[in-house]
């Protein structure tokens, strides 16, 4: 069980920091002149 919960952990983690890059990538463009 311990490691089934670490590689969800994982994947959530994975889905965090790409929705994370995007929102950032439209930040970006957005500021941009």
């Amino acid at each position: 069980p311990h490691s089934q919960k670490s590689g969800e952990l994982s994947e959530e983690h994975k889905e965090t920091a790409t929705q994370r890059l995007l929102l950032e990538r439209a930040t970006m463009d957005e500021t941009a002149p």
